[in-house]
């Protein structure tokens, strides 16, 4: 990819999800998995992810590891307010 170039990144990314999920589910499961592209700020990634069992976030790679992220990251505030294990 080239520099003033136009892409569609969410449609590469929905793309590269579809693949991802088509690749590892199990069709004979009882496990369904949905896949959403979302890309906004934490309170609609918890909103959007209401009554999910669970949530898999991607990252921009702007953290050179875990440790590092941020207190005020998406992953961090979607963590804080996730329910706790029973």
């Amino acid at each position: 990819m080239g520099t003033g170039e136009n892409y569609d990144f969410k449609a590469i990314t929905e793309k590269v999800l579809a693949d991802a999920i088509s690749s590892t589910a199990d069709p004979a499961s009882d496990v369904r998995v949905r896949g959403h592209v979302i890309e906004a700020m934490r309170q609609v990634l918890l909103d959007a992810s209401g009554g999910a069992d669970l949530l898999v976030l991607g990252s921009r790679g702007t953290a050179d590891s875990p440790k590092r992220c941020s207190a005020r990251s998406a992953s961090t505030a979607c963590i804080t307010r996730a329910a706790p294990f029973s």
